[in-house]
C-alpha cells in the first residue's frame, strides 16, 4: 500500500527527532567526555614528569653547593658539637664547640640544612613522580580515551553525510520515499558501522592470541601421550 506524503512527512520527522538528533547528541556528549578526560591524563603525565626533572635537578644544584661549600665533612663537623656537649664537661665541651663554630659559616649551616631536610624529599620525588606518571599511562592504555573519541568523531562525520540525503518537502512523492529510505537506511548505516567498531577495540592481542593457542596444543597433545600410555598400561 502507497503511503500518503503527510504519513512519509511524519515517519521522517519521527525517525530525525528520535533517532538521528538524539544519536548526534550522544556522539557529541562521548566525544567531548572521552577528548576531556584523554587531555586531563596528559596533563597529569606532563605534570609529573616536569615534578621529577625539577626534583632531579634542585637535588643535584644542592649536591653541587654542598661540593663548593666542602662537601658532607663540613656538615659532620657542625654536629660534633651536640656529642661534645652530650660526652664531655662543660668547660671542654663550650672549647670544642667555640672551635667548630669558627670552621663552619652560615653558608656551609644553609647547605647542610638542605642536604639534610631537603633532599630526602626531592630524591622522594624524583623517583615517585615518573611512577605515577607510568601509572596514568597505563590508565590511558587501559581506556583508551583518544581511540574511543576517535571512533564516535568518525560516527559523528558519517551521520552528517547520511542527513545530507534527508528529503525535501518541494520533492515529488516518489523521489521523497526514495530519499527518506537513503536517508533512514544510511543512518542506520552509521550506528552498526559504528558498533562493529566496538569489536576491534576488545580484539585480544595477536601475542596473547598466539600464546593461548600455544598452550592450548600442548595440553592437548598430553592429553592424548597420557591417554595413550594409560590404554596400554
Amino acid at each position: 500500500m502507497r503511503l500518503a506524503r503527510t504519513d512519509l512527512q511524519a515517519r521522517y520527522q519521527i525517525f530525525e527527532r528520535a533517532l538521528l538528533q538524539d544519536q548526534r547528541a550522544y556522539y557529541k556528549r562521548e566525544i567531548d567526555r572521552n577528548r576531556r578526560a584523554a587531555q586531563q591524563v596528559s596533563r597529569a603525565r606532563a605534570f609529573f614528569a616536569f615534578l621529577a626533572g625539577a626534583a632531579s635537578l634542585l637535588a643535584a644544584i644542592i649536591g653541587g653547593l654542598t661540593a663548593i661549600q666542602g662537601g658532607t665533612a663540613s656538615c659532620d663537623v657542625s654536629q660534633l658539637a651536640a656529642i661534645a656537649d652530650a660526652n664531655l664537661p662543660s668547660k671542654q665541651a663550650d672549647q670544642i664547640s667555640n672551635k667548630l663554630e669558627a670552621t663552619v659559616t652560615e653558608g656551609n649551616t644553609l647547605v647542610c640544612l638542605l642536604l639534610d631536610t631537603v633532599t630526602p624529599v626531592l630524591m622522594v620525588i624524583a623517583v615517585g613522580a615518573p611512577a605515577i606518571g607510568a601509572a596514568f599511562t597505563t590508565l590511558a592504555d587501559m581506556y583508551q580515551w583518544d581511540r574511543l573519541a576517535s571512533v564516535y568523531e568518525t560516527a559523528q562525520k558519517s551521520l552528517a553525510i547520511a542527513d545530507a540525503l534527508s528529503p525535501l518537502d518541494e520533492e515529488p512523492d516518489d523521489v521523497y520515499l526514495a530519499s527518506l529510505q537513503a536517508y533512514s537506511e544510511g543512518t542506520l548505516t552509521v550506528m552498526r558501522d559504528e558498533t562493529a567498531q566496538w569489536g576491534q577495540l576488545v580484539k585480544m592481542p595477536d601475542a596473547l592470541q598466539e600464546y593461548i593457542n600455544t598452550a592450548r596444543e600442548k595440553a592437548a597433545r598430553e592429553l592424548e601421550e597420557n591417554g595413550g600410555e594409560n590404554a596400554g598400561g
